[in-house]
């Protein structure tokens, strides 16, 4: 049982880890913590959700690929996506720390992978560890990808929002969640294809070939994203991203830094984040 929790959870943190690692300006942790909690709990109103468009929009026992499309992409994939974007929109639209295109991509994977770390417990507990290692490989780092390319999005978004180019922000933050929204029917409406009968273990393997050539392109180009935002030199206000000196090793001795952001503490409060001098 510990085993498979482990399984379910070391993914999620490896991937977080990533994606943070590669953040320049580090983010508030309390902030990442509230935004991963926020996507843990959205699984309530998406199951709730997700159980009642079933009714009306089947995902199950249909052959027609378009129909498993467009059905999988209305039940599933416009919730589950909807709401991680909201796990991370409602924390940081208008939050002073979100100055750079490459937070959106941190709050986004956030969002997501807290969502993935529940649904993937569930998972694993029901199938065992032929589930945990498929989903390692395939559907959590899924769930990641499409948060980049949301966040890519949304960053792009807050980029013009604060450029009073409204109009094309709102544009923007639509495509953020269109595009991921289509990208997850088509991961799951392959994978409902794929199964010819579940309880034989029978395969339409025209289809699997399809899911695994364009997992491999999706994480390609997820991961050309996160390398070329993270690298991106300049904020939103166009000043130059400086390093956050949370991970640097030059950090001075005789200055204190805050223990929650690394940002320098001048009082006995943290100007950013309100954490008291340790």
């Amino acid at each position: 049982m510990q085993i498979l929790l482990y399984l379910a959870i070391i993914p999620v943190i490896l991937l977080l880890k990533f994606i943070y690692n590669k953040d320049i300006d580090k983010e508030p942790r309390n902030l990442l913590k509230k935004i991963f909690i926020t996507g843990m709990i959205s699984v309530v109103p998406v199951v709730i959700l997700e159980l009642g468009l079933e009714k009306i929009f089947p995902t199950e026992g249909i052959t027609e690929p378009m129909v498993v499309f467009i059905n999988t992409f209305i039940t599933i994939a416009l919730v589950e996506e909807g709401f991680k974007f909201l796990s991370a929109f409602i924390y940081t639209r208008n939050s002073k720390e979100f100055n750079h295109r490459y937070d959106a991509i941190v709050y986004c994977v956030f969002a997501a992978l807290g969502f993935a770390v529940v649904e993937n417990v569930l998972y694993v507990f029901s199938g065992g560890i032929s589930t945990a290692i498929t989903r390692a490989l395939i559907s959590v780092p899924s769930h990641a990808c499409d948060a980049v390319i949301m966040g890519l999005f949304y960053g792009l978004s807050q980029e013009q929002k604060n450029k009073s180019n409204n109009l094309l922000s709102i544009i923007l933050l639509l495509v953020g969640i269109l595009i991921p929204s289509i990208e997850h029917a088509a991961f799951d409406g392959l994978l409902f294809l794929s199964v010819v009968d579940e309880e034989l273990e029978l395969v339409e393997l025209s289809y699997i070939v399809i899911l695994l050539v364009m997992v491999i392109i999706t994480y390609v180009i997820c991961f050309i994203i996160v390398a070329v935002t993270s690298k991106h030199n300049k904020n939103f206000d166009g000043t130059i991203v400086e390093k956050n000196t949370i991970n640097s090793n030059k950090i001075n001795p005789n200055v204190r830094y805050c223990t929650n952001c690394g940002n320098q503490i001048t009082g006995n409060y943290c100007s950013v984040c309100g954490n008291p001098k340790q």
